[in-house]
């Protein structure tokens, strides 16, 4: 290509100094035209000198032949360089900045930028520049990124307005460029504008700067040249952009698609869709869709995709898809025909997105709304039997106190008691349940409870699972609500039987440990060293797996079958450790059982040993007690315990009455009585209002449901309750009246 180039470039100068000597010839002939000449001498002479008369016209013709031809050369090889680095270019960016400094350096110009203009036409903004100095770029680049232009305004706005080329010989001094302070501290003159169209849209505006005149026409016409053409290029590469961009965001995108030809082989899948089934594209590429994927109900969607192409519209819904680990999962899919322009579909595309976690999310939230509703009907039915309970403890107890030691009617008033004992332990599992039981921590022995509680839990497995004891005789206390202990053993004892279809063995242990922490290193790093009572339930049966050990305490988790079991028992065994601040561990492995152990930090203190005693019981001195209660059974029951033991009551059902009732005894009255669940107010702010008539009141609130702000100075009451334990909370609520009343000082603990 060098030769050949040469070889034209030594033909171009033959004919110049061809041109020349035609020049000189005819110079020759016209003085020797002025001479007398022999005859026949004019006939011979006569065609040179037209010869020579046209050769001047002939070598300015040559001349202007190869400017044209140099200039065509130049456009061409500008062209042909922009094409190169256009399409070679990663993005369109650098592609401007490539063909800006390719034009700078063709024309010798120092500095040039390129204004694209936005999606919706409305303005111009800069997508690139190159200089020849790093300052210019760098002062240049700082205020181009804070600068857009409209239509007319500025350089480039001017040549966007007007659609063709636009100079400036000194945009320092001209006030349509803006940035002339910034051009003159970068010493540039003159600025040039090109508009850049593609298909009669306008696409760029290319400026160029230099710190001398205006360049050549022929430099201009050049660098012209090569920007109408340059549109075409910059617009290939824009749709190159935007199917890259497109391709980029489909093979990123988190839900599947397939595209299917008309017969539903596959053409296409992208990452994801590899990624979720555990095929790879060339496993499913050019194979059917049926015969790569593995459907419940059977080929479900190849079926939707063969009903969509039949008729050439759009499906969209929900299917169950096998994965190839055997996995059930659904998918919200879409089937769309992709049409060609002009015609039908050549095409379809297949938009599947994973929704198994949001369906189960879905389930998990029915199933807590339900759950709450029976939470809140079972705190309900809780608050209600308590009442009941407190009834036919309280009149059971009046029963016994009017017959003799040895009545047979006695021994039926405690059969009556202990029964009643046992039913508001059921009402308090029904409290836990609605999260509203109030937690009354005592020191334990779990030797004995467990001891206790045993035959009941023996009766919750079947017969073919024996449940037997391990339990340490000198077990150090533990301070522990006994609701919460029975509902762990419980929750882990049932959990155990469904652990056992065919039958097994369950241990219920406790021991003592004294945890230092060399002797940690083997256990839980978030154990901390120090005594702890162990209370474990283990059992034979199938074991866990890591993934599904990894779940267990999870809500609504379960590995049962629909209807079995509602996932809710292990994370109530959680919420329980974590509320004391224990600890507990799983230790299981498949086929071999697994063991619950409960940590439970070692308690201080002496336990009480033998039935509890009740104080002994102290009659009132006619103080004025003002008991606000809504059940009128319950209301009458207490009303008459107290009267019967030396207090004067006035009853109320309403707050409305207990007000009035208040209204003109107030400083009578020694003791608020009332239970927590009223009607047109709360208890608080009753005990509020009548505090404000009566300072040195005292307050007794009767619950089963916990209060995380009642005041100090407020005495709980928690139902059901018996005679002697009313009588023992009023006695002391009472006495520390009167030494409030009195001014002494109450007796320090």
């Amino acid at each position: 290509m060098m030769a050949a180039a040469t070889a034209h470039k030594n033909s171009w100068i033959l004919l110049k100094i061809l041109g020349l000597i035609f020049l000189a010839e005819g110079i020759i002939m016209i003085v020797l035209g002025m001479l007398a000449l022999p005859p026949g001498w004019k006939e011979v002479l006569d065609p040179v000198i037209l010869t020579t008369f046209l050769a001047p016209f002939l070598y300015f013709w040559i001349k202007r032949e190869e400017e044209q031809r140099q200039e065509a050369q130049e456009d061409t090889r500008l062209l042909v360089i922009l094409s190169r680095q256009i399409l070679e270019a990663r993005n369109l960016p650098d592609a401007l900045t490539l063909a800006i400094r390719e034009i700078c350096g063709v024309a010798g110009w120092t500095y040039g930028e390129a204004w694209t203009a936005a999606v919706d036409g409305s303005r111009l903004e800069c997508s690139a520049l190159w200089g020849l100095d790093a300052k210019i770029i760098e002062q240049f680049s700082d205020v181009n990124k804070r600068t857009i232009f409209t239509k007319g305004v500025g350089l480039p706005g001017l040549a966007w307005a007007e659609g063709k080329p636009v100079w400036i010989a000194d945009v320092t001094a001209d006030s349509q460029f803006l940035r002339g302070s910034y051009a003159r501290a970068a010493g540039l003159r003159g600025g040039w504008a090109i508009p850049v169209e593609s298909n009669g849209r306008l696409l760029l505006i290319l400026t160029f700067f230099c710190i001398k005149d205006k360049p050549p026409e022929r430099m201009i016409r050049v660098v012209s040249s090569a920007a109408s053409q340059l549109g075409a290029l910059i617009h290939r590469k824009q749709a190159e952009d935007d199917r890259l961009r497109l391709a980029t965001a489909i093979e990123q995108m988190t839900e599947m698609i397939m595209i299917t030809d008309l017969k539903g082989v596959i053409e296409y899948v992208n990452e994801a869709f590899s990624s979720f089934t555990g095929l790879s594209r060339d496993e499913v590429l050019g194979k059917s869709a049926q015969s790569v994927e593995t459907f419940a109900p059977k080929a479900e969607l190849f079926v939707r995709l063969r009903q969509t192409i039949a008729t050439a519209q759009s499906w969209s819904g929900r299917i169950s898809n096998q994965r190839q680990d055997g996995t059930i999962h659904e998918e919200q899919t879409a089937i769309y025909p992709i049409r060609r322009v002009p015609g039908g579909p050549g095409n379809y595309i297949v938009l599947s997105r994973d929704i198994t976690e949001q369906i189960a999310l879905e389930n998990q939230l029915r199933q807590a709304q339900k759950l709450e509703a029976v939470g809140l009907l079972a705190g309900g039915v809780a608050h209600d039997f308590n009442n009941l309970l407190t009834i036919i403890m309280g009149y059971t107890h009046l029963i016994a106190e009017e017959v003799a030691l040895d009545s047979p009617i006695r021994s039926f008033s405690d059969s009556v008691l202990k029964a009643s004992a046992t039913a508001s332990a059921v009402a308090g599992q029904l409290l836990s349940f609605s999260s509203a039981q109030i937690r009354a921590p005592k020191l334990l022995d779990l030797s004995s409870v467990i001891a206790e509680t045993a035959q009941m839990m023996r009766r919750l497995v079947r017969a073919n699972i024996s449940v037997s004891t391990q339990l340490q005789a000198d077990l150090w206390p533990v301070n522990a609500d006994l609701n919460q202990i029975e509902q762990i053993l419980l929750n882990l004892i049932l959990n155990a039987r469904d652990a056992m279809p065919e039958g097994g063995s369950i241990r219920l242990e406790t021991s003592n440990l004294a945890l230092s922490a060399e002797s940690n290193r083997n256990r839980d790093s978030s154990l901390n060293p120090g005594d702890y009572v162990l209370l474990a339930v283990k059992d034979t049966g199938t074991g866990m797996n890591e993934q599904v050990r990894a779940k267990i305490f999870e809500p609504f988790f379960t590995t049962k079958a629909q209807g079995k079991g509602t996932g809710l028992g292990l994370t109530i065994i959680l919420r329980i450790v974590k509320e004391n601040g224990w600890h507990i561990t799983v230790d299981t492995r498949v086929g071999q059982g697994t063991a619950f152990t409960v940590y439970i930090p070692r308690a201080t203190g002496v336990m009480q040993v033998g039935a509890s005693v009740q104080p002994p019981r102290t009659r009132g001195a006619g103080e004025q007690i003002l008991l606000v209660e809504y059940d009128p059974d319950l209301r009458a029951l207490l009303a008459k315990n107290l009267t019967d033991n030396g207090y004067r009551v006035l009853t109320a059902s309403t707050p409305a009455e207990a007000l009035r009732q208040a209204a003109s005894r107030s400083t009578e009255i020694r003791l608020l009585l009332t239970d927590m669940m009223l009607a047109e107010t709360d208890a608080m702010d009753l005990a509020s209002r009548l505090k404000g008539l009566n300072p040195s009141l005292r307050i007794i609130h009767i619950s089963d449901v916990g209060q995380q702000d009642i005041p100090p100075d407020v005495i709980l009451l928690k139902k059901p309750f018996t005679t002697d334990a009313l009588l023992a909370k009023v006695n002391s609520a009472v006495e520390l009246n009167a030494e409030i009343v009195t001014g002494a000082e109450p007796p320090r603990a």
